[in-house]
Parts: C-alpha cells; structure tokens; sequence
C-alpha cells in the first residue's frame, strides 16, 4: 500500500469516527429533545396548562420548533449520507487507478 493508499485509509477512519460522533448527537436530538417537547406538549394538551398561553406554545412547539428540529435531522441525515457518497467515489476511484497502475507495471515488467 502506497502512500495515498495509507492516507486514504486513514481518512476513511477520521471520516467513520466523525460519522458516528454526528450521528450519536443526531440521535440525542431525536430521542431526548424531541421526546422531551412531545412529553411538554401532552401535559399541556392534558389539562396542565390551560388558556391562549397554553394553546400558542402547543402550536409553537408543535409547528416551529419540531419543524425546525427535523429540518435539523433531515439536513444533517443528508450530509451523512452524501460523505458516505463521496467516500465510495473517492475509494472506487483509488481501485480503478491501483488497477490501471498494475496492469501498467505488468506491462512494463513483461518486457
């Protein structure tokens, strides 16, 4: 393994680790932030807090914030999955020169 063959592997585990960092916090927003406004949103729909308060911040909580936190989630899943994306290029592009680079050396080998 050459030497841009070593760097790309090790880029490839920088990327993976950063991978899974982002998608541990992706799933913090998924299950405790957004979980913990659905469970505000319920006690008040159940009679917690009543009035024209209770019913704006339902439909804020409901409309704007769990909106923009699955804006949030949409964006970041869609990064994840275009690095991912860009990976395989880069790791499929490396197959295809190593290959041309060999048949290239078994050429010249030959003679």
């Amino acid at each position: 393994m050459g030497i841009f063959g070593f760097l790309l592997k090790f880029a490839r585990m920088v990327v993976d680790s950063v991978m899974k960092m982002i998608t541990g916090q992706l799933n913090i927003v998924e299950s405790v932030v957004m979980g913990a406004i659905k469970a505000m949103v319920q006690q008040v729909l159940g009679g917690i807090w009543k009035g024209q308060g209770a019913d704006a911040f339902v439909n804020e909580m409901n409309g704007a914030v769990m909106g923009e936190l699955g804006q949030v989630t949409g964006h970041v899943s869609s990064m994840s999955s275009k690095i991912t994306k860009a990976i395989g290029i880069m790791e499929r592009a490396d197959q295809t020169v190593r290959g041309i680079v060999g048949q290239v050396t078994d050429i010249f080998n030959f003679f």
